[in-house]
């Protein structure tokens, strides 16, 4: 092997895994921004459940009193 082919298989490496890097970064900061979105579309998910649960299913008393 010359010395050029050599230097030429450390700099693909190199940059493969510089690649890898970059790659698992955008992958991760994604997952995470989801994961908020999704934790915050829960909370105003559960705010509408407990603004919209007048009624008590299960129970013959008022649906506007609690058991």
């Amino acid at each position: 092997m010359t010395n050029f082919l050599i230097f030429f298989i450390v700099i693909l490496v190199l940059a493969l895994i510089i690649f890898w890097l970059i790659l698992d970064y955008q992958f991760t900061r994604y997952i995470r921004e989801m994961k908020a979105f999704y934790k915050e579309e829960d909370l105003q998910n559960k705010n509408v459940l407990k603004l919209n649960q007048p009624f008590h299913y299960g129970s013959n008393k008022c649906g506007y009193t609690q058991s």
